[in-house]
């Protein structure tokens, strides 16, 4: 059954009800030992009966503190695998065609452009919204033959006397 382990799945949430909580969980009052109580204490105890090793082994019932009740949810190991994912992709279904000139085909082809408009307004949108978070304006470059640089290194030709 080791392989099993593997594939455990998380259970649906429960309600959890709490169980019956020990008595253990509540603060023991002690009093301090006085003469009184002590001389008390030693008249009850020479009054015991010693007890033989079958009822050392278990004690009485009234003499423990609380009970718990144990039951499989508690005992019950985590589950090792993550639940599974749904719906990871949503694509259309669609239906098997042969796809020559017909109408079917004409409605597809409509579909795939208006999916890359929408794509193209996408990028478009986003490339916007990059510039605008870096906060630089971009400016287009001009052609060297636009530009009103002198140029320096002008050699004379004997056509330009």
């Amino acid at each position: 059954f080791a392989c099993s382990s593997v594939t455990d799945r998380c259970l649906p949430v429960e309600d959890i009800v709490p169980t019956e909580q020990s008595v253990l969980d509540q603060p023991v009052m002690v009093q301090p030992l006085t003469e009184e109580n002590q001389s008390l204490e030693d008249r009850t105890s020479s009054n015991v009966a010693v007890a033989g090793p079958s009822q050392l082994d278990c004690p009485p019932r009234s003499q423990t503190m609380g009970t718990v009740d144990i039951t499989t949810a508690l005992v019950r190991p985590y589950p090792k695998a993550g639940p599974r994912k749904f719906n990871a992709t949503k694509r259309k279904k669609g239906k098997t065609r042969i796809l020559m000139d017909t109408p079917e085909k004409r409605l597809i082809e409509m579909e795939e452009e208006e999916r890359q408009r929408k794509n193209r307004i996408k990028e478009l949108n986003q490339n916007q919204e990059r510039s605008k978070n870096t906060g630089q304006k971009t400016i287009p470059k001009l052609a060297d033959e636009f530009t009103s640089k002198p140029k320096k290194n002008r050699k004379i030709s004997s056509d330009d006397r």
